[in-house]
């Protein structure tokens, strides 16, 4: 028996609907002046993220409603956040790694050399046909000069002092083997390629000189490509930082291991607060990693951030620490009584050296009490420093009106500086050096969290002592020389300590 036909169906918009005033996603009535048409231009990311929800495409017509309101278009908004972010976690528990069969290292076969040989003649040939080429396709044929031009970085100039390979005259398909077989060799491990490096080192040093010499000396024929494709016989500093990056990334795209380039960029785009989008675009093009690696990368540099201070404090150099308390307000987009704004509080921490030290003054108490202290005598000056102060404001109102009044410009030669005569002029006018650390989130009016600051305060002290051979490194520090700190009072009581300013202000000196 012959199985019966379905009917066809036609599909159509309800009469009921109207068009000009409702969401086409929730269906709800809406102003159209505070709405966004769904079909426009601008909304194609809308749109877009609507279809995938759906799963179809979404109709346009008279009849239908064209509009979206405001709340959808957040939702769909968060909604395509929450996928990235979900393919971001996932790409970031997994990582690649290359088979044996097409391992950099592995050696090529004669076979596919010759067969990838066949194929491009035979492409060649056949674009040659077609387009009446009047030269031949089969052979590369380079400008011949007796030298390649040596291209120095620092004074971005050109000196012809390397020797250019001789590729006149061979096949193309010779010459892309060529090309293949130095860029295998710079994959190799033993090779220790200058984009193999990745530490702090090889990030803080990094010059285009290195890599130009490994180009040059390495791989001839590739530099020698590539330098006819970008002209660099005319010595322009700018094509040189794009010969690089061509460098690198053919390497990235190689060799994963290879990405000096591709962290720099990951971390100048960091830097610069790019979004997930142009991570995205730039790790397709081979231009930097994936944005999670961001984050690895930040803590690798930020695990050198005490070099500078262990080497201070070898010198001698003493320091102290700074604290600035930061809070902030964090808004919710629908407030509901489960999700309500609160305020953030942190603690921003940095050490500033003193230029001149003060360790033979002692800080064990003050040297008199604050309530009986003369403000007046304490800052009173000699009759010495009022002339001296004095001869320093003629010579800083001199030095304005024969900078700023033409009138005055003719005695500008007869103005000379004053030097003041001061104590440590030669500390006072080196560069401060202050090293920020980490923001610890804790809330500086509650007592205890400033407990848990100053601790984390004694535990860097140790640690920097420790790394700068000035005490012996200990495994364990945390019930080693804490401040000693009165016992934890009721808050109604808390004025009864000391106060929390107190506090702060403990020299880290020990």
């Amino acid at each position: 028996m012959a199985q019966r036909k379905e009917t066809p169906k036609k599909v159509y918009a309800k009469s009921n609907l109207d068009s000009k005033s409702m969401c086409r996603l929730c269906c709800s009535i809406i102003d159209p002046k505070h709405c966004k048409n769904l079909y426009n231009k601008a909304s194609v990311n809308v749109l877009a993220s609507a279809e995938l929800l759906y799963g179809g495409k979404l109709l346009r017509g008279d009849s239908l409603p064209h509009l979206v309101c405001r709340p959808f278009e957040r939702r769909l908004d968060n909604f395509m956040k929450f996928k990235n972010m979900i393919c971001d976690n996932q790409d970031s528990m997994m990582r690649q790694k290359r088979c044996v069969e097409l391992s950099p290292s592995a050696p090529t076969a004669d076979e596919k050399s010759a067969k990838t040989d066949t194929l491009i003649r035979g492409k060649s040939s056949q674009r040659q046909s077609r387009r009446s080429l009047s030269s031949s396709f089969e052979t590369y044929d380079l400008p011949l000069e007796p030298t390649l031009p040596k291209i120095n970085v620092e004074t971005q100039t050109v000196e012809d002092t390397v020797s250019k390979p001789a590729l006149n005259g061979l096949p193309f398909g010779e010459i892309l083997k060529k090309i293949d077989e130095e860029l295998r060799k710079i994959a190799r491990r033993d090779m220790n390629s200058v984009l193999r490096r990745k530490d702090f080192d090889a990030m803080s040093s990094f010059s285009l000189e290195n890599i130009l010499k490994e180009l040059r000396t390495v791989c001839p024929v590739t530099f020698t490509s590539l330098s006819q494709m970008l002209d660099l016989d005319c010595g322009n500093e700018k094509k040189v930082a794009p010969l690089c990056l061509i460098y690198g990334v053919l390497m990235f795209r190689r060799c994963h291991e290879l990405s000096l380039i591709q962290r720099l960029i990951t971390i100048l785009l960091a830097d610069s607060d790019a979004n997930t989008e142009v991570y995205e675009k730039f790790n397709k093009f081979g231009l930097c990693l994936v944005k999670t690696m961001k984050y690895t990368i930040q803590e690798d540099i930020g695990a050198h951030f005490l070099d500078k201070v262990v080497q201070e404090v070898k010198d001698g150099k003493t320091f102290s620490f700074v604290i600035d308390n930061i809070d902030w307000e964090e808004h919710v987009h629908e407030m509901r009584s489960d999700n309500q704004n609160q305020s953030v509080h942190a603690v921003a921490t940095s050490i500033v050296f003193d230029r001149v030290s003060s360790s033979h003054l002692p800080d064990e108490e003050p040297q008199q009490s604050l309530a009986s202290c003369d403000v007046v005598k304490l800052v009173q000056l000699s009759d010495s420093d009022i002339a001296i102060q004095k001869r320093v404001y003629k010579s800083i109102a001199a030095h304005i009106l024969c900078e700023y009044i033409p009138t005055f410009k003719f005695l500008k030669d007869l103005v000379t500086h004053f030097d003041v005569p001061m104590q440590h002029k030669v500390e006072m006018q080196q560069k401060s050096l202050v090293v920020p650390f980490p923001v610890l989130f804790k809330d500086e009016k509650r007592y205890a969290e400033i407990v848990d600051v100053l601790d984390q305060l004694e535990k860097w002290v140790h640690h920097i002592y420790a790394l700068a051979g000035k005490i012996p490194p200990e495994k364990d520090i945390s019930n080693a020389h804490h401040v000693t700190l009165p016992s934890l009072p009721s808050t109604s009581n808390l004025t009864s300590h000391y106060h929390m300013s107190t506090l702060l202000l403990i020299r880290m000196i020990p």
